[in-house]
């Protein structure tokens, strides 16, 4: 009798299938509207449901993370020196197919990077994990969506507003120079000639707009591992079914040989 083959035709016949890409869909509503853009507009998403569509295979796991950075501009061209802020992460399910990520706690006071994406790992900086840098850094990979955004943050004044006007009215005379020099020197020019400053601080460090376009994810969820947990598709059948079968042939064998060796005894007797 042969054994060959029964393992796997009992892992076949069970309906095997391989972990592959799946289409996953996401909200920033609560799920009440589901999208599958790449890139966020307005208010950051800091609270984002995802969710997986299509078919999906038992046994397989879909990890998808959602990441926050503050930046130094509103754009991706613009984003500057990122820091990491916060992160979360969930593993989906053909048996959990939706979950909600939040980073509110870590949201960007100012400008600031959020990134949907697929996977487990976490894009903090340290080794092997670097941060988003434009042009050069579009992390984190496998990404699903983005958002750049924010306001500059409010910087606090340096001299209180109330000193210096009490000061220069008390030190000079009212006579016709005093009264000549503040409307000659025109003190809402050089506000004017400042405002860039701020935009232009925003921008230090930032390579030039040459490359690196603005990354835009795709609704992909990736397999942690091509093959369903506990099953081993290669091989075809588990452990239990193998140990079984192996059990069952080496009884078969021994009740042959043994079939086979008091019929020669029983020839010879004859004989």
């Amino acid at each position: 009798m042969s054994l060959v083959g029964l393992g796997s035709t009992q892992a076949w016949a069970d309906g095997h299938q391989q972990c592959g890409q799946v289409r996953v869909e996401n909200s920033t509503d609560g799920g009440n509207t589901w999208t599958t853009e790449g890139r966020y507009n307005g208010e950051a998403p800091t609270a984002i449901s995802v969710r997986l569509t299509g078919d999906v295979a038992e046994g397989c796991a879909y990890p998808v993370s959602l990441a926050a950075y503050s930046a130094e501009g509103p754009t991706w061209e613009t984003s500057g020196q990122q820091e990491f802020l916060g992160w979360d992460t969930t593993t989906l399910t053909a048996d959990a197919p939706e979950a909600t990520l939040d980073v509110s706690d870590s949201a960007p006071a100012c400008f600031g990077q959020i990134d949907l994406y697929a996977g487990g790992d976490k894009f903090d900086g340290t080794e092997g994990h670097a941060l988003p840098h434009y042009p050069d850094s579009a992390t984190p990979t496998g990404l699903i969506a983005a958002w750049n955004g924010g306001q500059p943050c409010e910087e606090e004044p340096t001299t209180p507003p109330g000193d210096e006007p009490t000061d220069e009215p008390g030190d000079e005379a009212p006579g016709d120079e005093p009264t000549d020099e503040p409307t000659d020197e025109a003190p809402t020019e050089e506000p004017a000639e400042d405002t860039p400053s701020p935009s232009e601080s925003a921008a230090d460090g930032v390579a030039p707009d040459t490359g690196g376009q603005e990354p835009v994810g795709q609704p992909i969820a990736l397999p942690e591992s091509t093959t369903p947990n506990g099953d081993l598709a290669e091989t075809g059948g588990d452990g239990s079914q193998l140990t079984v079968f192996a059990s069952a042939g080496a009884g078969l064998l021994v009740v042959g040989g043994a079939a086979a060796y008091f019929a020669r005894r029983r020839n010879r007797a004859t004989r």
